[in-house]
């Protein structure tokens, strides 16, 4: 909890842009659960030769769909290949999302560490290296921007896996 509070406190003004970035994760889960969803009543209805079968499939003809088995499996597969098409996109978006908030607070903690460092007082450069300060802001900024990175793809890839065992665990009781 310590670390997490210092990577908090380092953000600064940054850590305000989390929780939106958490809600993408959880409508990039949402539109993958979709998907995943669709492919079990997808796969039953070529099995099966009675489309009537499912709670999904009769949802499906309640809302419009066609009867008609060959109807049916062209306009679900449409429709699978739409939402991963988008859940594509989507994580392209989210993990470019990530990418740019990682750069810019890198960029922020840069900046504020070298204003940091020319406000010191002289006598504080004459008793360290330069090369430390240096070392600061290139090399220590650039890790933290990488724990940054990898603690958001691991919550987006928690996310996604807790969603996974409710729908898994949702359709075992519903079994």
């Amino acid at each position: 909890m310590g670390y997490i509070k210092e990577i908090f406190f380092l953000m600064g003004e940054k850590k305000k842009v989390i929780p939106y970035i958490l809600f993408l994760f959880l409508f990039l889960s949402f539109i993958d659960i979709l998907g995943i969803g669709l492919i079990g009543p997808y796969v039953s209805l070529i099995l099966n030769d009675q489309t009537q079968d499912g709670q999904i499939i009769k949802f499906l003809l309640f809302i419009g769909f066609p009867e008609v088995k060959e109807e049916l499996l062209v306009y679900l597969g449409l429709g699978l290949i739409a939402i991963f098409f988008i859940k594509s996109i989507l994580a392209i978006i989210v993990n470019r999302v990530i990418l740019r908030f990682g750069s810019s607070t890198q960029v922020q903690l840069r900046s504020s560490l070298m204003k940091s460092y020319q406000a010191m007082p002289y006598s504080a450069h004459l008793n360290k290296n330069s090369s430390e300060y240096i070392y600061s802001i290139n090399n220590l900024v650039g890790i933290f921007q990488s724990v940054v990175i990898a603690s958001l793809k691991l919550a987006s890839d928690l996310i996604l896996v807790t969603a996974i065992v409710i729908l898994l665990a949702f359709q075992d009781i519903i079994a």
